[in-house]
């Protein structure tokens, strides 16, 4: 039986264990930090560094519509990315 080694993606601490299921995918809890995340994404968005990604292009000029298709993900998601940075 082989193990798979996941690591808190907010501290990187590797005390995380099983805290049920989500829609068909397994969810973790890190003992550390208690904050709760998904072992595996559906939709690309919601991938870890998606979003310094978009702020990047967005930073080098990139429009929002040619951001959204280099990282497969709906313009509606670029453009909410935008809203909220400015806000806070």
């Amino acid at each position: 039986m082989a193990f798979l080694e996941v690591n808190c993606r907010y501290c990187s601490s590797s005390s995380v264990i099983k805290a049920g299921k989500q829609n068909g995918h397994q969810r973790m809890k890190c003992k550390s930090c208690g904050r709760t995340f998904q072992s595996s994404y559906t939709y690309k968005a919601h991938k870890p560094k998606v979003s310094e990604r978009i702020e990047e292009m967005l930073h080098n000029g990139s429009g929002t519509r040619d951001t959204a298709r280099v990282l497969k993900v709906s313009p509606n998601t670029v453009t909410s990315h935008i809203k909220k940075n400015k806000r806070g």
